[in-house]
């Protein structure tokens, strides 16, 4: 079998590596679990949908586990190696399986949904097939990532040892994670998109677009001075109604129709960003955080003499 140089490749397998990415595989499958429960029903609740993540979390986390387990046996009591496509093959025999035994319970077959629940089953057991054994690491969600540094004129991208910079970058990128998941979750509850295919594209998109930014720019930063304004253009608004909320909200007419939950939402992203910006341009990598040089060569240029 040809080993193809991919992210979702086979690579190592060390039992505690193919464990990590069971589990993690696990809590991603249930997160879809849910939202695929949220699309297929009538009238979901959110905070319904909200309270019963743990338990599906837990769930995932063991099955992910136990999956990996299966894998890592196969691994390494024989010569296969499978690449992501066979994993996900094998994965989707396994849940077809398992749904040919569940089908001979009439209680279950009454149910007109469960084709509905097979695929949703389906689509949920694909992060577990396609992480467990790749060279996705999740612990890399606590590292500290990297920051992109010109040296001599050309662009490579440096990490740092700093506990307290990977420290500074982990509260921006975990909210941003979960934000990304509470909007997609509280967006689907609300089917806000049957008020327009516009209307809702731009409702869904535009409150995404900042966490996702800002998560991304915690495992891949640009340049010291790029990131420095991305940070400040981007969290202007937030800033503005973090400050405005908090520091004066009783004189503040448009900010106390604001609900309560989006004023704290905007304080706590301002002020994980500052503490990521303090964190990501404290480090040394041999490359000032604003290029003087190239600014004063700008401000200092003489006009040419007419």
């Amino acid at each position: 079998m040809i080993r193809k140089d991919s992210s979702f490749a086979v690579e190592e397998f060390i039992p505690g590596t193919f464990a990590l990415q069971g589990v993690f595989g696990g809590l991603v499958g249930a997160l879809v679990w849910v939202w695929g429960l949220i699309l297929w029903s009538g009238k979901p609740d959110f905070m319904e949908m909200v309270s019963i993540i743990p338990q599906t979390m837990f769930v995932g986390a063991i099955f992910g586990a136990i999956l990996a387990t299966i894998i890592w046996l196969t691994h390494s009591g024989t010569d296969l190696r499978t690449g992501a496509g066979m994993r996900v093959a094998l994965m989707i025999n396994i849940v077809g399986a398992v749904a040919i035994v569940l089908s001979k319970f009439p209680e279950l077959m009454s149910n007109g949904y469960f084709p509905t629940w097979v695929m949703v089953s389906l689509v949920s057991c694909l992060p577990v097939a396609l992480l467990v054994g790749s060279r996705v690491k999740p612990w890399e969600l606590f590292t500290f990532g990297s920051v992109a540094v010109l040296r001599k004129g050309v662009q490579t991208r440096a990490g740092s040892q700093n506990a307290w910079a990977t420290l500074g970058t982990l509260p921006l990128r975990f909210l941003s994670i979960v934000m990304l998941a509470v909007w997609i979750l509280k967006f689907s509850c609300e089917r806000k998109v049957d008020a327009g295919v516009i209307r809702g594209a731009v409702m869904f998109i535009a409150p995404m677009v900042y966490p996702a930014l800002s998560a991304y720019v915690t495992f891949r930063s640009p340049r010291k001075f790029i990131l420095l304004m991305i940070g400040i253009a981007i969290n202007l608004p937030q800033g503005l109604i973090s400050t405005a909320a908090f520091a004066n909200s009783s004189n503040t007419s448009w900010v106390s129709q604001l609900p309560a939950d989006v004023n704290f939402v905007c304080l706590a992203f301002t002020v994980a960003w500052a503490l990521f910006l303090f964190a990501r341009l404290s480090v040394k990598t041999g490359e000032p955080i604003i290029p003087t040089a190239a600014l004063s060569k700008l401000v200092m240029r003489r006009s040419p003499q007419p």
